[in-house]
């Protein structure tokens, strides 16, 4: 019987430990029924060490991890002969212009999304726009308004879960005399980490510890 699936093909930067790799993951664990999806990681950033998402993102789709010769992911797209093709990233900021205007011909028969996961990502500067932009806050929505290409908005959903508080501050040894405020993420000037040492500042005074957990 013929597969009348439709393909859809992600392009990432990396898949090391992080937001965009996690919001892959869980675009991918919610199309899965839907679609035949393959991945593309441009660059293996994070080596062996920092594997949480690309592990998970491993076990619903095959992954192909590029070497230098980012090439190759003209030689995906022609095998697999995608239906939509979703960068999980601007793409000129991972691939040349002479791999980018094979991939975005006029004659080109799939349709190309566009997510960014930078604050720092100037719309006016991009040079290769795609069919549609997926944007993954209203902020970011808002700032590519302008550029004439439809937009969508599709945050990460916040899931509700029951936690003992009291319990938890026991087991990681917390003082329960202190309030705690727990930062999570990789330290970068994107994440703006430098708000809250100056709230920390402000709270000196007070029983409020911060605390900092990420890769670095």
């Amino acid at each position: 019987m013929k597969n009348t699936r439709k393909k859809l093909l992600y392009i990432c930067p990396h898949l090391s430990t992080g937001g965009q790799p996690q919001y892959t993951y869980k675009q991918i664990k919610h199309f899965i029924k839907e679609f035949d999806i393959e991945v593309v990681e441009l660059n293996n950033s994070g080596g062996d060490a920092f594997v949480v998402q690309k592990n998970r993102i491993k076990s619903l789709a095959l992954v192909h991890t590029l070497s230098d010769d980012k090439s190759k992911v003209l030689d995906v797209i022609k095998e697999f002969k995608p239906d939509i093709i979703h960068f999980q990233e601007i793409p000129q900021f991972d691939l040349p212009s002479n791999i980018l205007d094979q991939i975005f011909t006029k004659d080109r028969e799939y349709f190309i999304i566009a997510t960014t996961h930078g604050s720092f990502t100037n719309p006016s500067e991009i040079v290769y726009h795609p069919d549609k932009y997926v944007l993954v806050s209203e902020w970011s929505k808002q700032r590519f308004e302008d550029t004439g290409v439809e937009l969508d908005l599709w945050e990460y959903p916040i899931e509700e879960y029951e936690f003992d508080k009291d319990a938890a501050k026991q087991k990681l040894g917390l003082d329960p005399t202190w309030k705690h405020v727990l930062n999570v993420g990789l330290f970068s000037p994107g994440k703006n980490q430098a708000e809250i040492f100056a709230i920390a500042r402000q709270l000196e005074k007070y029983k409020i510890k911060f605390h900092f957990v990420g890769n670095q």
